[in-house]
């Protein structure tokens, strides 16, 4: 169902909002699934990660657990109005709380998130069931590409085609907020930053942009380097409370502080530098996708380069993950991997060799969370390296990025049907678990 909203767009600081058509609530597209055979029984399987999920779904399924239900998080804070610009700060999450410092230039899921979900919900649960819901963007022909949890409670996300960020509420209302010069479309990499303020990359621009929650824009024009390409596609919080970035194009990566001053240096095999997260060892890990390497680099700018064993694998999303490992998907070959802060990788297979896993972030569960392209669901990996696929209901969606909301939300892009879905989860309490 589509009901009428404002669609608000700002530009420095000046506000133009006027009539649009917003997806609000539901989405037609909506499947509820009894996850193997149902309640926790002998056939249930075992989560195998931290915490149970409490409390049904809504009947419409539009928002997740119902408000007060048994093990229901604290949102943070009521959501903004649909159509307004901006929304208040959500609760307990401030400027910084919930900057997602790992994984998938933010897409990896927030740390403080995580640690939430897995308090409110015990230990020890199994999954019993899982709804999915869709959303249509505003642009009709939008493909969104990577998203983050803001710091006002919110999903935002990018479009690889088009110039706007978009934010999109607990309930499924989306407002599209634009940037950059007309002729440069497309923005990849996003994050929350220390500051409270949304950073991203404009791939087309060649610039970082930082917009703050109400819409207002400021541009960091990257450095040149003497091919001329210097595009950014992943960004993570660092360590030392900089924006870092891995270039596709520049053979670099860097950092970039909240006041607008880059620092560059230099990857010695160059190869496409997707995405990046940051390590528990302090240090900055980034995937290499043309030259199948995982890499560290220190806050010191030193890089070191890890073979990973599979040649071609083309990696992709990477985040901090259990076992004190980074963990990231290998588009090419089916495999998600592990590299610990010693250098040390290992291959764990999906369940198809064709699945073409890209983005990654840690769930509410606190195991692997995975936007699987080739297998049109979303999956999970625990510790061991079990797998299991979570199918989603619109056909060859082209599933890209993954992230975990406030709302304890698997929330993921779907690049190819212009949707922004939500994975929800119900879990049994096992031993100390907190569920229904």
């Amino acid at each position: 169902m589509r009901l009428p909203a404002m669609r608000s767009f700002a530009f420095g600081l000046v506000t133009v909002p006027w009539l649009a058509m917003a997806c609000s609530g539901t989405s037609s597209k909506h499947i509820l699934h009894d996850d193997d055979g149902g309640a926790a029984g002998a056939d249930a399987e075992r989560n195998g990660g931290a915490a149970g999920f409490g409390g049904p779904t809504t009947a419409g399924g539009d928002s997740g657990p119902a408000a007060g239900s048994a093990g229901q998080p604290e949102s943070g804070g009521a959501p903004p109005e649909a159509g307004t610009n901006g929304g208040g700060a959500g609760g307990d999450g401030g400027a910084s709380g919930d900057a997602g410092a790992g994984g998938d230039g933010g897409a990896g899921g927030a740390p403080e998130a995580v640690t939430r979900c897995l308090a409110a919900f015990g230990t020890d649960a199994v999954v019993v069931d899982f709804s999915v819901v869709e959303y249509p963007l505003l642009t009709a022909s939008g493909h969104p590409a990577q998203l983050t949890l803001g710091p006002d409670g919110n999903i935002w996300f990018t479009d690889d085609t088009h110039n706007y960020l978009g934010r999109i509420t607990p309930q499924g209302d989306i407002t599209e907020f634009p940037f950059g010069t007309a002729g440069t479309p497309g923005a990849g990499g996003i994050v929350a930053g220390p500051d409270g303020n949304l950073w991203f990359s404009e791939e087309a621009g060649r610039t970082i942009g930082r917009m703050t929650m109400t819409g207002v824009l400021t541009e960091f024009p990257l450095p040149q380097v003497a091919s001329g390409w210097d595009t950014a596609s992943g960004l993570a919080v660092g360590p030392d409370g900089n924006i870092w970035f891995a270039e596709w194009l520049g053979e670099r990566v860097g950092r970039l502080t909240t006041d607008g001053q880059f620092q560059t240096f230099t990857v010695p095999s160059g190869g496409m530098n997707a995405l990046i997260a940051a390590g528990p060892d302090g240090n900055l890990w980034f995937t290499e996708n043309a030259a199948n390497r995982v890499a560290r680099v220190t806050p010191a700018g030193v890089v070191t380069e890890f073979a990973i064993p599979t040649a071609a694998s083309s990696p992709r999303g990477i985040v901090s993950g259990p076992g004190g490992k980074l963990w990231f998907a290998e588009e090419a070959t089916g495999n998600l991997a592990t590299v610990t802060t010693a250098g040390d990788v290992h291959e764990l297979p999906l369940n198809s060799a064709t699945s073409q896993p890209r983005g990654i972030a840690i769930g509410p569960d606190g195991n692997v969370w995975i936007a699987e392209r080739g297998s049109n669901a979303i999956g999970r990996m625990t510790p061991d390296g079990s797998a299991k696929d979570f199918p989603l209901p619109t056909a060859d969606s082209d599933v890209r990025y993954v992230t975990l909301g406030r709302d304890c939300g698997l929330w993921f892009t779907e690049y190819g049907a212009g949707q922004i879905g939500k994975l929800t989860l119900t879990f049994a309490s096992g031993a100390g678990g907190a569920g229904p």
